[in-house]
């Protein structure tokens, strides 16, 4: 069996030498309505976040199906629960972080990140495929991990408690409502005493910043690894990139906000947000 459990990423090198590896799934998670690239990792199964892997019965985009619906749509992806699971994207580094997340949050650990994602495989020359595989369906059980994500009743009280500390991962221009949002019926602004954070401010060229990196820029707001973080973003993806960022520097108590603005900023729920008095991390893109 593959050790690597306590190992977020994995690197291009690491999957071409290891294609032949029992077990092993390569999962594309791009975010797309359709499949724009021309070349695929070899062995290569398409994840289909919106389609198969969200809530269709809620009105908010991407949200966490029911546990049973999440294992049926793993397992006709082929995937069971000794899978050793390699997800990538062809943006490099945006929505395979929330199909990992995902998987962690159903209890399945077994599953890494290629950092760097398509463009790394390119740019390094690997072998590629026109076309995904289909695979024959397993059997896959699923168990939502409490606190993986949460809810806005969560936030809500976290606003009394400030227990958590919340970083949102939208641009600074939506954050600060400079720059309104891309959904319809979305007020513009922020959560209260949330700290803005934006997810390409933890990559460097695609892949993660150095672990050092992100260590200093999270400790500026959270100088102790015990400290609750929960990430919230536009529609719960990007979320999920400062997630694993945080993983990587070693804090434990994460949370993404599922609903993220989306629900949040919806005018009909009347929630409390801010426009102004907010928090801008100082850590751009390097």
């Amino acid at each position: 069996m593959l050790h690597l459990k306590e190992t977020t990423f994995v690197s291009t090198k690491w999957l071409h030498n290891n294609l032949n590896l029992p077990q092993l799934v390569i999962l594309d998670a791009t975010l797309t309505d359709k499949k724009c690239s021309a070349s695929f990792i070899p062995q290569s199964r398409y994840f289909d976040l919106k389609q198969h892997f969200s809530d269709l019965n809620n009105s908010l985009p991407h949200t966490l199906p029911q546990a049973q619906d999440f294992a049926l749509a793993a397992a006709k992806l082929g995937i069971h629960n000794d899978s050793i699971i390699v997800v990538y994207d062809q943006n490099g580094i945006y929505s395979s972080v929330r199909c990992w997340w995902m998987f962690k949050a159903m209890g399945h650990h077994n599953i890494y990140i290629i950092d760097g994602g398509l463009p790394q495989w390119l740019n390094d020359k690997l072998p590629t495929t026109t076309c995904y595989i289909t695979a024959a369906t397993e059997y896959f059980t699923a168990t939502l991990t409490n606190g993986c994500f949460c809810d806005k009743e969560h936030i809500l009280n976290n606003l009394d408690s400030k227990s958590a500390i919340v970083f949102d991962a939208r641009s600074p221009a939506r954050f600060s409502a400079r720059e309104p949002e891309t959904r319809d019926n979305l007020n513009s602004g922020h959560i209260p005493q949330s700290i803005n954070m934006h997810y390409a401010s933890v990559l460097d060229q695609g892949c993660f910043k150095s672990k050092e990196t992100l260590a200093a820029m999270f400790a500026t707001y959270a100088p102790s690894l015990q400290q609750p973080l929960i990430f919230t973003c536009g529609s719960g993806v990007t979320a999920c990139i400062l997630a694993a960022a945080a993983k990587l520097v070693g804090y434990r108590n994460i949370s993404v906000y599922d609903g993220s603005w989306s629900e949040w900023g919806n005018k009909k729920l009347q929630l409390p947000f801010c426009q102004q008095n907010h928090i801008l991390c100082d850590a751009s893109p390097k």
